[in-house]
């Protein structure tokens, strides 16, 4: 069976977030200029691993990540669905960065936090991986948390303390920071864990839909969604 025909096989009701790779799977750890609370161990952009992660925190099983290995149409024929969100790493550079702080002058929070289901700031080092994850899951349409797990809990705002910000939240829960060490630690990744030091400048953001139809992107990074233009 060829690989386009073992992707064509899997069920068309999953929804799928993808991960737009590099040609060599990478140890990613985020560079954010916000202010580090804290630091976690680099995630490895691995589907198999991934998967794992999010069926721990609850996530339900129609839902999967998956590789996307080109923007060709040879690539998105082997897609058995059109994605939901699209989970994207890419190599930070100087061009990059000085977009990304040109674009934080004016771009607020408020600007599109209106649009969108989720925003979450990254304050937490090397946690680009699960900040992205979350973005891509919590702006995606439906029902898709179990009832009682992380995610169900962490969307519904019921591990907070009354008046903190997502990002606080997530600073302060040692749950997921456990998982996301498990994940790191898989037997499935293709490179060792790292350290809580790792300056690897490599990079996770999201785009998904917001309530209003148009994509956005969602960098924790950044003040807030940015609307892509077309």
């Amino acid at each position: 069976m060829s690989q386009k025909d073992n992707f064509k096989s899997r069920p068309t009701e999953l929804t799928y977030l993808l991960l737009l790779l590099t040609k060599k799977k990478s140890v990613v750890v985020a560079q954010p200029s916000l202010k580090i609370m804290n630091r976690w161990f680099p995630l490895e952009s691995n589907p198999e691993v991934i998967n794992k992660y999010l069926g721990k925190i609850g996530l339900k099983s129609n839902v999967v990540c998956t590789d996307i290995y080109s923007t060709e149409e040879w690539a998105i024929d082997m897609l058995p669905a059109l994605p939901e969100a699209i989970l994207f790493l890419f190599p930070m550079t100087e061009n990059q960065e000085s977009h990304r702080k040109e674009q934080g002058e004016s771009l607020k929070l408020t600007d599109n936090v209106n649009n969108v289901k989720f925003f979450v700031e990254q304050r937490i080092g090397n946690a680009c991986g699960t900040i992205g994850l979350l973005h891509a899951l919590g702006n995606l349409p439906g029902d898709n948390f179990i009832e009682g797990g992380w995610l169900s809990k962490y969307f519904k705002g019921e591990e907070s303390v009354a008046g903190k910000s997502n990002a606080e939240r997530l600073e302060s829960d040692p749950d997921i920071q456990n998982v996301h060490t498990e994940a790191c630690e898989d037997e499935s990744n293709a490179n060792a864990r790292g350290d809580l030091d790792q300056v690897v400048n490599n990079h996770f953001i999201a785009f998904a839909k917001g309530v209003d139809n148009f994509v956005y992107e969602f960098d924790g990074r950044k003040a807030g969604p940015g609307e892509c233009e077309t």
